[in-house]
């Protein structure tokens, strides 16, 4: 998130603004001493159940989507959009200063099924598990990387429960997650 907070503050000169949606079906408490930590101030959403991912059909992060002033979709780019390469940042940037959509065609997204709707029910129900201390939240977890193991969002989830040093003290630990899949292990 933090090269996207540069981009954010160029955005703002032109009028455009940058909201980033956080998937953590953990909330807030999770998220918000994060985005402190990095002085993160784009305006963020915490979606809990992956209800962006169903409206806009992805189950992986993250991505970029577009939206004009009339909130009609412009641009989605699914699974690769990654800032910290700098094509990515350039092609960006490129259409924050010139605002064409065409500047951006280099950034390319990967084919995805869209999640169906029991993915959002899992994650409410992993929620209610977090809230009533009733049930067993890793295994759930667990039984939906094994069932979708291509579903990054239900993993990632799975990690952080599993893991919670490799996601919420200081920087995300990319290197780790790529070792993780690289070895195929959950």
């Amino acid at each position: 998130m933090p090269g996207w907070q540069s981009l954010a503050q160029k955005a703002a000169e032109k009028n455009i603004e940058l909201i980033n949606v956080s998937l953590d079906f953990q909330g807030p408490e999770k998220v918000i001493p994060y985005l402190d930590e990095y002085g993160v101030k784009i305006k963020t959403f915490i979606d809990v159940d992956n209800s962006s991912g169903l409206l806009f059909g992805f189950k992986v992060v993250p991505n970029l989507l577009i939206f004009d002033e009339d909130l009609t979709l412009k641009f989605k780019c699914i699974a690769n959009i990654n800032i910290l390469k700098n094509e990515h940042k350039l092609s960006v940037e490129n259409w924050i200063d010139t605002g064409d959509l065409e500047s951006l065609n280099n950034i390319n997204s990967k084919p995805i099924n869209i999640p169906a709707i029991e993915s959002v029910n899992v994650l409410r129900e992993g929620n209610k598990i977090l809230e009533t201390g009733q049930g067993d939240v890793r295994q759930l977890l667990k039984n939906m990387v094994s069932d979708d193991p291509e579903n990054f969002i239900f993993r990632k989830q799975y990690w952080a429960i599993n893991n919670p040093e490799k996601f919420y003290s200081g920087k995300i630990d990319t290197d780790w997650q790529r070792k993780k899949l690289e070895n195929n292990e959950d």
